[in-house]
């Protein structure tokens, strides 16, 4: 039986990634405590200054650090997701736009429209789900220029709960379309095409449904969950 050996160099760059990971995870880990500590005393400050002005914007900000935690979290802990959690869906879109906000808002000034049509649950592998939408939302982000405009679309049929997200960059070419979630393909020379297969994985863990077509500008992915 012939033996495969592996390089010194990527054995260490594999364990550093996950040294990084284990040690983010603790960190947002422990960073919740000091923030619920922060918060708690707000809201004292609030009770008992209720005319001082800035408390409300500081508790939003805190409630935004909670929201880039949890999506961030969440993401990390993908792989090791196992059971089906009910969860609200407005909850995880806007945790992984919180998290995406400096990127979308400041850095590339890119308009992020959402619209949730009703109250929805659903029931998923949270870390999966995360992990889907950061990357079509990465994916995006990579087509559009300095600004642009993306959709994110969440409504019920007789059948699913549909998540739309859509943008106005650059359409996929049709070898990238014919190619989606069966081989490592990707419109960038840089990029190995990693992002769009992933989709694909994560969204069938979830024992859903994921589509993408070129709009007259832009591009449509459409991810179809069932009901329970």
């Amino acid at each position: 039986m012939s033996e495969k050996t592996f390089p010194i160099r990527e054995i260490s760059k594999l364990r550093r990634f996950a040294k990084y990971g284990d040690l983010l995870s603790g960190l947002i880990h422990n960073m919740n405590t000091p923030l619920m500590g922060i918060s708690g005393r707000l809201e004292l400050i609030k009770f008992k200054m209720p005319d001082l002005k800035g408390l409300d914007q500081m508790t939003e900000q805190i409630e935004r650090i909670n929201q880039m935690l949890s999506a961030f979290s969440a993401i990390l802990e993908g792989d090791r997701s196992y059971d089906f959690e009910n969860m609200s869906l407005e909850v995880i879109i806007k945790n992984v736009d919180a998290l995406m906000h400096a990127d979308l808002k400041y850095k590339h000034k890119i308009n992020v429209n959402i619209d949730l049509q009703g109250e929805i649950y659903v029931s998923v592998m949270t870390g999966y789900l995360y992990n889907a939408l950061y990357e079509i939302l990465r994916n995006c982000l990579d087509s559009l220029d300095e600004s642009g405009n993306i959709g994110i679309k969440a409504y019920k049929t007789d059948e699913n709960i549909v998540i739309e997200i859509s943008n106005d960059g650059e359409p996929f070419p049709e070898r990238v379309l014919e190619a989606f979630g069966k081989e490592l393909i990707s419109t960038k020379q840089e990029h190995f095409g990693f992002g769009l297969y992933s989709i694909k994985n994560y969204i069938d863990k979830l024992n859903g449904k994921v589509s993408i077509s070129n709009l007259e500008q832009g591009v449509l992915y459409q991810i179809f969950l069932p009901k329970e």
